[in-house]
């Protein structure tokens, strides 16, 4: 999808009528002035001429089709303030005068610049149902700027013509048995590594149909050069089944409208450690020892206990792994403490070795696996892997937490971990043990 194209011009009247002070000619009853005013009402006209994937969503063969719809916002913010009020196309057609009255809690100097945003004023990619029409109502946002040079009576000028960008990509998942026959799911989950769930936060986006189908589309924002991971539920009579497919390096670049087709992978509910390969990542582990795609579905009389979080396969093609537990320790530790009685709070299921504090390569191999993404050799992103550990349980803190080795500790900020911090004997940290199986 391209972006729009909008020439602003000057003036509006309440009632949508363009006013004389658009004219070059200069009145005597003109109040020209350079600062507006908190709390009072002004008015703008643009003349938008759409051309590319912004609001009105049609799909037309390999591409989307975008037209104004006169029932949208599109609204107005200085700074970190929104107006009151909000600008309203008067077509439903590519090109539309957008027109509205809005108001200020501020008072603000001209010349200033101005973003203009649709359709919400929040941006929040939960939710999603996989229609285009929903897209197009509460996820396909675009921006632009503005600069607002002076006031004619009530009536703000902008003179510059603007680009308004995509914050996101469309696409378009038809789901594919193993077979090659039309899957028609319950829920779509897509996980990556920076995928946005709403302006400040990134995380798993689960998309929830009305009713089952093959087919949903999707705003997207965030993934670059990624491991996508998606997992697919159908639910037949009440019983759960789940499909997986993973791909590495993949980009969803802002404003294009990607068509996929994806041939998935059934996954069985409740398989024992030793038969599980990557596609679980993200599944948990009960204490009876098997492999579940969610908490509560771990049987009754069993806990879960670890999520899955790495898994390869040796020499002899046995299956190995690292699991995370599922909450931190009750109680922060010195590193001598973790290391020796930390695992002891846990009981070893059925086919799994130990429990022990992750050391630097354990911790890495798990992020690594979850499809995090290296910043340098000691930073990692690890949005994806704290995403599902939400999912299934409860997120790591943004807070410091002990690896196993050299009074090593790791720093967790929200969004990126260092693993390079040194020195914290004596430190009481916090602490998550894993399952090595």
């Amino acid at each position: 999808m391209k972006k729009t194209l909008l020439y602003f011009f000057c003036v509006l009247l309440p009632s949508g009528a363009m006013l004389t002070a658009c004219s070059s000619d200069d009145s005597e009853s003109e109040q020209i002035s350079t600062k507006i005013e908190a709390n009072k009402t002004y008015y703008l006209a643009i003349n938008a001429a759409k051309r590319g994937g912004t609001r009105a969503l049609n799909p037309y063969d390999s591409k989307i089709e975008t037209t104004w719809n006169t029932t949208e916002n599109i609204y107005v913010k200085y700074s970190d303030s929104w107006f009151t009020g909000a600008l309203h196309p008067n077509a439903n057609n590519a090109t539309a005068y957008l027109s509205g009255a809005i108001t200020s809690g501020e008072s603000i100097g001209l010349p200033a610049t101005m973003t203009l945003q649709f359709p919400r004023t929040d941006i929040d990619y939960t939710e999603q149902d996989g229609t285009l029409d929903k897209i197009a109502t509460h996820y396909d946002y675009a921006t632009a700027e503005v600069n607002v040079t002076n006031i004619v009576n009530q009536n703000l000028n902008a003179s510059e013509f603007v680009d308004f960008d995509n914050l996101q990509a469309i696409a378009k998942f038809t789901l594919k048995g193993p077979e090659g026959n039309p899957l028609n799911v319950s829920n779509l989950r897509i996980s990556a590594t920076d995928l946005k769930k709403t302006d400040t936060s990134t995380g798993d986006i689960t998309i929830t149909p009305s009713s089952a189908t093959n087919e949903m589309y999707a705003a997207l924002s965030g993934i670059n050069d990624a491991q996508v991971t998606l997992t697919a539920t159908v639910n037949t009579g009440g019983t759960n089944s789940y499909y997986v497919y993973r791909k590495d390096n993949v980009t969803f670049a802002n404003g294009t409208y990607q068509p996929i087709s994806v041939k998935m992978r059934s996954l069985s509910n409740g398989v024992d450690l030793a038969n599980i390969d990557p596609g679980y990542i993200g599944w948990v582990v009960g204490s009876d020892g098997k492999v579940y795609a969610k908490s509560n579905e771990v049987p009754s009389g069993q806990t879960a206990v670890a999520m899955i979080a790495y898994v390869y396969k040796d020499d002899t093609d046995k299956v190995h792994g690292l699991a995370i537990a599922l909450k931190d320790e009750s109680s922060k530790m010195t590193q001598a403490s973790a290391v020796e009685n930390a695992p002891t709070n846990h009981q070893v299921p059925t086919g799994a070795s130990k429990w022990k504090l992750p050391n630097r390569a354990d911790w890495k191999n798990m992020f690594t696996a979850c499809g995090s993404a290296s910043t340098n050799e000691s930073s990692f992103n690890y949005t994806c892997f704290n995403s599902k550990l939400a999912t299934v349980g409860t997120a790591l803190q943004s807070n410091y937490y002990w690896s196993s080795i050299d009074d090593n500790y790791l720093f967790f900020n929200g969004t990126e971990v260092d693993m390079s911090r040194y020195d914290g004997e004596g430190f009481a940290f916090n602490v998550r043990v894993c399952l090595e199986f």
